[in-house]
């Protein structure tokens, strides 16, 4: 099924972040399931259920198998987490309401073939996060320090000029060179405060 179709994107997309598809019907304290997808997380405890809202039109049905698979899940003293994932027509909130009750509910509507990142968005809660490495040009061109440095510089030349220049000497003195800079205006406020009291 990977690949063909809405639920073939969304298998497509988990396998690639490290989900395992399951054989259908799966059986689970005795009672077989069969959705349009099952997959489960090979570094997490997560179990995954796809259903496809085209094809899966009984609202009631639906309730009752979401149900009846947490139930089993509870009797087998399963320690995975339930997920659903609705591919299709906007489900009705009734039954968004009803599934949320026993699992986490993510309705990703049809994703069309080519469009990654809006389908990226609607699991984002169970794909992996990407981090920037240090080396990772970022867009805002702060791509390294010492750019960073010239620009807040630049930007904040008399404030910051004393706190930069102490960071080559350790982290002692770039504490003490800001608080000697946050403390400086509270000071300048205190003198002004004795001269009032001293006039008066």
């Amino acid at each position: 099924m990977s690949g063909v179709g809405p639920v073939g994107r969304v298998t497509t997309m988990l396998e690639q972040a490290g989900y395992e598809g399951l054989d259908q019907p799966r059986s689970i304290g005795g009672v077989p399931f069969e959705f349009a997808a099952m997959l489960v997380g090979r570094t997490s405890l997560d179990l995954i259920a796809v259903l496809d809202l085209a094809i899966d039109t009984d609202e009631g049905r639906i309730r009752r198998l979401i149900e009846a698979l947490a139930r089993a899940l509870d009797l087998v003293s399963s320690r995975r987490s339930l997920t659903v994932i609705l591919v299709g027509p906007r489900p009705p909130q009734s039954l968004i309401q009803a599934i949320a009750e026993v699992a986490r509910v993510l309705a990703v509507g049809t994703p069309a073939e080519g469009d990654d990142a809006s389908l990226q968005d609607a699991l984002a809660v169970l794909l992996p996060l990407e981090l920037v490495t240090e080396n990772e040009e970022k867009d805002d061109g702060w791509s390294d320090w010492e750019d960073a440095r010239k620009r807040l510089l630049a930007e904040h030349p008399s404030e910051l000029a004393t706190v930069l220049g102490a960071a080559g000497r350790g982290q002692t003195a770039v504490t003490e060179a800001l608080r000697v800079l946050l403390t400086a205006p509270f000071e300048g406020e205190e003198d002004d405060d004795e001269g009032k009291a001293e006039s008066k």
